[in-house]
């Protein structure tokens, strides 16, 4: 495993348990967080998981499928690559 997925993992983790302590969900909380600190900002759906589909766009759009816990899958260029 390289380093930035075990990374990715490990905020992950703890994204999540910081979460179910506070009654919020994994991706309202990396949202907040995210906001604060000028990261990435994801999607969130209407029941707060994550979109399937999130983009981050710094000089051009870096697109990815993630499952609704917010691991990520593949990447993607359009919303139809992650059905």
């Amino acid at each position: 495993m390289n380093m930035h997925r075990y990374v990715s993992l490990l905020l992950l983790v703890f994204v999540i348990s910081f979460a179910f302590a506070n009654g919020i969900t994994a991706c309202e909380l990396q949202r907040k967080m995210s906001r604060e600190n000028a990261l990435f900002v994801p999607e969130c759906d209407e029941n707060g998981d994550y979109h399937r589909f999130q983009c981050v766009n710094y000089t051009s759009p870096k697109c990815f499928c993630i499952r609704k816990d917010g691991l990520f899958l593949s990447r993607a260029k359009k919303l139809e690559d992650c059905e």
